[in-house]
């Protein structure tokens, strides 16, 4: 489900609007509801995927040089 929701993630304007409402459905989804609701570290966290995507575009991008536009 996770490639579904970021596709596409590094052109998005993300606000902090954005990401709580990304951490809401995480945290709806990813659980199941019997879990202890403080136990976050064994679920994905979806902002840090989609800042990582987006600087492994921005070291894509950096190294086409300065002929290819992308």
């Amino acid at each position: 489900m996770l490639p579904v929701i970021v596709y596409g993630c590094e052109t998005w304007y993300l606000t902090l609007r954005g990401e709580s409402g990304l951490r809401l459905f995480e945290n709806w989804t990813s659980r199941p509801h019997n879990e202890d609701p403080y136990d976050l570290h064994c679920s994905l966290n979806i902002i840090r995927v989609i800042k990582l995507r987006r600087m492994r575009w921005a070291e894509h991008v950096a190294g086409m040089g300065e002929m290819r536009y992308a």
